[in-house]
This record gives C-alpha cells, structure tokens and sequence, in this order.
C-alpha cells in the first residue's frame, strides 16, 4: 500500500475527499483501491456543564490517502483538484511517498479508519510543562512528544513529530505520561 497527505484548505475536508476519489479512479483506474480520510478524534467537549462527546478533526486541512497505486504520475492533478486543495504533501526532498514514522502514523489511522477514540491510562499529577511524554494504551500508543501547555489540568497541548516538521496536538490528560526513556538520557 502507498499512502500520502494532501493538503487542503481547512473546512473543505469533504469535498476534497470525494475529489481525491474521483482524480484517482479517472487517471489510474477505477478498479485500483484506494480510501481517503479526513481523520478526526473523539473528545469531550463541556457546555454549561454538560459533557458531550464530539468529533474534532485530528489534523486541520489534511486528508490521508491509502491505495494500492503509485500516484507519482499523476501528483501534479492534485493541486488543482478544486480551488482548496494545495496538493500532495512533500518532505524536503521532494518525495511524496510517507516513510518512517510518518508512514506509522499513516497506517494507524487507516487500520482506524480515520476515527481516534480516547486512550485511557493512569495519571501522574507531576506533569509540567516541557516535560517529554509518551501514551501507554489505546490508538496514540507509544506517541512521544513534548508537553507545550497544560489548561486546567484536564487537557494539554503536545508537540509531535510530523512530516519533518513538529505539530502541535491538544490532548486530555488522562493520556499522557511522563516519558521515563527520555528523563533518564538527562542525567
């Protein structure tokens, strides 16, 4: 399987998926799989007191593309696409082609199939801002980033590694932990 990122404005999510779709099987072939995915993730959201659980998106203007074919050829349609879509996304070196980490990243919100549900684990009340951390359980397991803000002490803001460039993700605090790996490398 391939997979790539294309960029979009945000809030045009859906429209570009369908033409994602749509750009593959009238260049390549339509019986080639392919899937497209504008991931989202489950939080609780509060309103005047009441909990509610809504779908936020994980990743504003990005939709993950999965097929079985090699999209190099016709990458250049993907820019045009629609008036929002800026194209597939590229590392440094021109490459479209998700490897590493990224590539993980990628499959797991393929085998989710584009929707993240919360993790659960124990927390530590030590956590503090700039702390490294990592996820124990469920979909973000084995995450490692870098605490940015803590809000309340019910959510923070974690930077990731993503696509040769850190992003910034807001999480709940229920599912990160300290990064024991990394405090040990300090000393």
């Amino acid at each position: 399987m391939y997979y790539y990122f294309l960029g979009c404005m945000v809030g045009t999510e859906n429209r570009n998926m369908r033409m994602a779709r749509v750009t593959v099987f009238n260049n390549i072939s339509r019986d080639v799989h392919v899937r497209v995915f504008s991931p989202d993730r489950a939080v609780i959201e509060y309103c005047k007191k009441q909990r509610r659980l809504v779908n936020q998106p994980l990743i504003p203007g990005y939709l993950l593309i999965e097929t079985e074919a090699d999209l190099l050829p016709i990458k250049h349609l993907f820019a045009g696409m629609t008036p929002s879509s800026y194209g597939l996304v590229h590392y440094a070196d021109r490459s479209i082609y998700l490897r590493g980490s990224d590539r993980a990243f990628a499959e797991w919100i393929a085998e989710n199939k584009g929707h993240i549900t919360s993790s659960k684990i124990k927390v530590k009340k030590t956590l503090n801002e700039g702390m490294q951390i990592t996820v124990l359980s469920g979909p973000l397991r084995d995450l490692k980033g870098k605490i940015i803000r803590i809000y309340k002490d019910t959510k923070v803001v974690v930077e990731i590694p993503f696509l040769d460039q850190v992003k910034r993700v807001n999480l709940p605090v229920e599912i990160v932990k300290e990064d024991t790996d990394s405090s040990q490398e300090k000393h």
